[in-house]
C-alpha cells in the first residue's frame, strides 16, 4: 500500500487519504505546481480551514487560534506553525477575492464530520443511487434549502453550472 507523510503533521497515511491543497487558489491564478501544492491528511486539511475561518472571523483573536492549534497540536511545533501558515495563505485569499469581487458567487467546499458508522450507511446509500458522495450530499442540501427557504433550484442547471465552474478553473 502506498503511503504519504502530512506536510503539517508529519504522520504516515495511505495515499487514499492523501488531499492536495492549494497554497494560492486556482480562483486567483494558482497553479497546479508543486510549489503551489500541499499534501496533507484529512485532519490537517479541515483544520486549517477551520482555522482561516476563525481568522476571517472578528469574534477570534488571533491569539486565540494560536492557543487552538497548541491544542490540536498538542507537542507539535511544526505542525503548529504549518497549519497557521497555510491558514494565513487562505485567510489572505478569501480577503482577496472579496476585495477585487473575483468569484463573488464562488463556489466554495464544506467539511464536515460524521460517525464512521453513518458515513458507511451513506457510502451504501450512495453506491444505490450511483452517485459520488459529494453529489449526494449537495443534492440533500439543496433539497432542503429549496423546502425551506421555497425556492426553485434546477438541481439539472445547478449541476451543470458547477461543471462549468469546473472546467473554467481547471483551464485556467
Amino acid at each position: 500500500m502506498a503511503v504519504f507523510n502530512c506536510e503539517c503533521c508529519a504522520e504516515v497515511f495511505p495515499d487514499i487519504h492523501q488531499h492536495t491543497h492549494h497554497r494560492v487558489p486556482r480562483s486567483l491564478g494558482g497553479s497546479d505546481l508543486p510549489s503551489n501544492l500541499c499534501h496533507l491528511c484529512p485532519g490537517c486539511h479541515d483544520t486549517l480551514h477551520n482555522i482561516a475561518y476563525k481568522l476571517l472571523n472578528k469574534k477570534f483573536s488571533e491569539a486565540g487560534v494560536l492557543d487552538s492549534l497548541a491544542i490540536i497540536y498538542k507537542d507539535n511545533k511544526k505542525a503548529q506553525t504549518k497549519c497557521f501558515e497555510l491558514a494565513v495563505f487562505v485567510r489572505n485569499a478569501t480577503i482577496k477575492e472579496r476585495e477585487t469581487g473575483k468569484n463573488p458567487d464562488s463556489l466554495c467546499n464544506i467539511a464536515t464530520v460524521l460517525r464512521k458508522t453513518h458515513k458507511d450507511y451513506m457510502t451504501i446509500r450512495c453506491r444505490e443511487m450511483s452517485l459520488s458522495q459529494e453529489e449526494y450530499l449537495r443534492q440533500l442540501v439543496l433539497q432542503d434549502i429549496r423546502r425551506r427557504f421555497n425556492l426553485s433550484i434546477d438541481p439539472a442547471a445547478e449541476g451543470k453550472l458547477i461543471n462549468l465552474v469546473r472546467k473554467s478553473k481547471g483551464a485556467g
